[in-house]
């Protein structure tokens, strides 16, 4: 009996369990494919790099989705406190008939058992499709065969997402059992009867707390714009988001008492049709969600800043990978160690050596390479040493220090012949550069190092090298690349004509050249070749892609095979985690705007009758309706928005560190994001509203709302 009551319950409450199941289905389906990186089908088709790449994914998205269970927990449990509320007298009646509270417990259990069971089969159906279509993507990204690949699903993911949604119903089970034992019959009795008291505020006090608002918002939004010591201070960070979150708190509630204000002024547009009524439940429904609508646009601002941050990282980064990997290797070697420092005399005599020479001379084959190039890189130590400092006049060294106080003005500068350099720049296709023998000029690939480097070439700021005063070729950096790298990371190196450095300056010597391969397979072939070569005699080497090594007689292996699988790995970790944080942000700020203006639609019920019975037509409510949902909806988001103007400058001033130069790319992918997921709950809403609004029309009365 008590299964059967359940069922019928739950067909005609189906308005109100909409909202519910639609995220119960959306947090299974995005938990299952999350944490379905791990598929079998997926593995099968990647190389053992790749695989222990998402072998890795796999692990922090199991770590990530605990804070993701916390935040669908709290949404499960919020949501089931608003069916609990609209459905008070119908508990009621039910114990006017006799049924004891443990029995109304019993149903309650029931319907969540049902509801849970239609969730997760329904979510997990879904997760499992759209799981296939990440791995696709997965699979895309490392440019696998596709031939292997089969429809498959995660065991692993499976497992979690029962267990972890089981763990959430049983607890709405205990908080339904115990907010029924504890009611009284005069209390759900009079549920719908208790009206919110809506205070009266001070125009000038609204006035006041809302210029206070705007001000605590306009420190911050300075601080970590203008004021860039906000950028490499997170201790300032953490406070100035503080401050935006009390301002954001500020301005709503300061709304809240204003709106109705400005309305009342205006006489003839508040008397206009419903808009005195409309205006009155919007500004109810504000006064009412005030801390909601607060921590509601916070994560709306999350979501756009952290999700367009991984998409321009992840742009940026496949764009840098077609610029900055010209050739298939790259070795770094330091040369002419000193003999007064400690170093062994074999390590002494192997600094005396080119790398291909080093190299010939163990036995390697050259022809095993094609395209190899040798360049160099010095630095002026000693007595006449040459740091940043020296190559920047005082008012830029000024300004360096304001605005980028970590930044060490005490590192040794790098300087490059101009013949070496111009090789570079044809291998990198960039802006080859002529000198006259008292010049210089820098190049660099960073937009912060560049603009700070021409600052100092504009001064006129002059370097003597070996007794030579070199003079700017320009007032502008030049854009280069001197190294095979994911991102940029050249803060400047120093060009000057040939001849002008000496040998035992000599700091490090790069080789970049081409492996004598036709495909990915032959090159990742000649690639263990090699590394097998150096292990058989003796020539110790690491590959950490940085384009150095700590160890001064150590090789530094830089290889565009690494460097993508370190990418890929990279990416996918911040595409997947942005993607699944912001998804979860974005539901958790809708599902609660949903259930907000669902309960306030429930409470305002009576009111929308009287208006029918005085004869107000059905689109006139629609509208009044349709005006409030969307209020009630944009009202955080069009907050959150100004936030993110100015969050998203930090956010590309954090990046353009890397080398991201725009973050417009990222743009509409945020923007449909938004439109699909949050736009469907306000169409889902409204609807519903529609329909619990029409509860109340009498039988005989005027058509469905």
């Amino acid at each position: 009996m008590l299964c059967r009551l359940a069922c019928k319950n739950i067909s005609k409450s189906v308005r109100d369990y909409a909202v519910y199941f639609l995220t119960l289905v959306l947090g299974v389906s995005i938990f299952y494919m999350f944490n379905s990186l791990d598929s079998q089908s997926v593995a099968s088709v990647l190389d053992d790099s790749a695989s222990s790449t998402m072998q890795m994914l796999s692990g922090v998205m199991v770590i990530v989705s605990v804070f993701v269970a916390g935040v669908f927990c709290f949404l499960i449990v919020y949501a089931n406190r608003f069916l609990m509320k609209r459905r008070k007298q119908e508990f009621a009646l039910y114990m006017m008939l006799g049924m004891g509270k443990l029995r109304i417990s019993a149903l309650l259990v029931f319907e969540t058992l049902i509801i849970g069971i239609a969730s997760l089969a329904v979510g997990l159906v879904l997760g499992i499709a759209l799981s296939q279509a990440l791995s696709l993507i997965v699979v895309s990204m490392f440019e696998a065969d596709m031939s292997g690949y089969v429809f498959a699903f995660s065991p692993l993911a499976l497992f979690l997402t029962i267990f972890c949604f089981s763990f959430m119903y049983f607890w709405v089970m205990v908080f339904n059992t115990i907010s029924i034992t504890r009611s009284s019959l005069a209390d759900l009795l009079r549920s719908r009867l208790r009206n919110e008291r809506i205070p009266y505020r001070h125009p000038w006090l609204c006035l006041l707390v809302f210029a206070i608002g705007v001000l605590l918002l306009s420190y911050a939004y300075y601080r970590v714009t203008v004021g860039v010591d906000a950028m490499v201070s997170p201790g300032i960070l953490g406070w100035m988001i503080v401050l935006g979150i009390v301002a954001t708190f500020l301005i709503i509630w300061s709304l809240s008492g204003l709106l109705l204000r400005i309305a009342l002024s205006r006489k003839r547009f508040y008397y206009r049709d419903l808009n005195s009524f409309t205006l009155r439940e919007i500004h109810a429904h504000i006064h009412s969600t005030i801390t909601a609508m607060s921590i509601i646009c916070i994560l709306l601002f999350f979501t756009i800043c952290i999700f367009s941050s991984a998409m321009s990282a992840n742009l940026f980064t496949a764009r840098q990978l077609q610029e900055s990997l010209p050739c298939d290797l790259m070795i770094t070697k330091t040369m002419e160690l000193p003999e007064d420092v400690g170093f062994d005399e074999g390590a002494i005599a192997r600094s005396r050596l080119g790398i291909l020479e080093e190299l010939e001379k163990n036995g390697f084959d050259r022809t095993r390479l094609t395209n190899a190039m040798e360049v160099r890189f010095y630095v002026v130590g000693g007595e006449e040493e040459i740091r940043l400092r020296d190559t920047m006049n005082a008012s830029t060294q000024a300004w360096l220090q304001e605005n980028y106080p970590t930044v060490t003005l005490d590192a040794l500068e790098m300087f490059m012949e101009v013949s070496d350099y111009n090789r570079l720049a044809r291998l990198f296709h960039n802006e080859e550069i002529t000198l006259q023998e008292d010049t210089y000029a820098i190049v660099a690939d960073t937009d912060v190092w560049i603009q700070l480097r021409s600052r100092a070439m504009a001064a006129g700021s002059t370097v003597t090298v070996n007794g030579k005063t070199l003079s700017p070729n320009d007032d502008q950096c030049t854009y280069g690349n001197v190294e095979m790298s994911a991102s940029r990371t050249n803060g400047g190196i120093l060009i000057v004509p040939d001849g002008t450095m000496k040998r035992e300056q000599l700091q490090y010597q790069r080789l970049f050249a081409d492996y004598r391969a036709a495909d990915t397979i032959g090159k990742q072939g000649a690639e263990e070749a090699l590394t097998d070569f150096l292990d058989a005699h003796g020539i110790a080497w690491n590959s950490n892609g940085t384009g150095t090594s700590s160890q001064p007689d150590v090789y530094a292996l830089t290889t565009r095979l690494a460097i993508r699988e370190n990418v890929r790995t990279i990416s996918l970790m911040v595409i997947f985690i942005g993607l699944y944080l912001g998804i979860v942000f974005l539901i958790s700020s809708a599902v609660v705007l949903a259930l907000k203006q669902l309960a306030q639609c429930s409470d305002s019920r009576p009111r929308y009758d009287i208006l029918r019975k005085l004869g107000i037509s059905e689109r006139e409510l629609r509208r009044s309706l349709f005006i409030q949902t969307a209020v009630f909806f944009l009202l955080p988001l069009v907050l959150a928005l100004i936030h993110s103007i100015f969050g998203l400058q930090f956010c590309s001033l954090l990046l353009s560190m890397m080398g991201v130069e725009s973050m417009l790319g990222s743009m509409i992918p945020t923007i449909l994001l938004l439109v699909g997921i949050y736009g469907s709950y306000f169409l889902i809403t409204y609807l519903c509203s529609r329909s619990i609004l029409s509860e109340g029309m009498e039988d005989g009365g005027v058509q469905d709302f």
